[in-house]
């Protein structure tokens, strides 16, 4: 009876074993998945913040040419009227 007891533990114990390794287990994927999202979502920030500042180097070149632009039509204007 003892024998059979014993066995009995022995099975319990190795359930609740592979149970915690589950758990354990489990708990690794999460905390990986959140890692690879904070990754993606900082990655996506740098990207967004370079695209914003590609822009506004954009931005800043076609209202420089613009300005050359004009200026050499109001200097052209000012020439005809000499």
């Amino acid at each position: 009876y003892a024998l059979i007891e014993f066995r009995a533990q022995l099975t319990q114990a190795e359930k609740e074993r592979n149970e915690e390794l589950q758990r354990i287990s489990k708990r690794h994927r999460f905390a990986d998945d959140l890692r690879d999202q904070i990754v993606r979502h900082e990655k996506q920030k740098v990207e967004e913040r370079a695209a914003f500042f590609d822009e506004g180097v954009r931005l800043d070149e076609q209202a420089r040419l613009r300005r050359l632009r004009l200026d050499e039509i109001k200097t052209q204007k000012l020439n005809e009227l000499r």
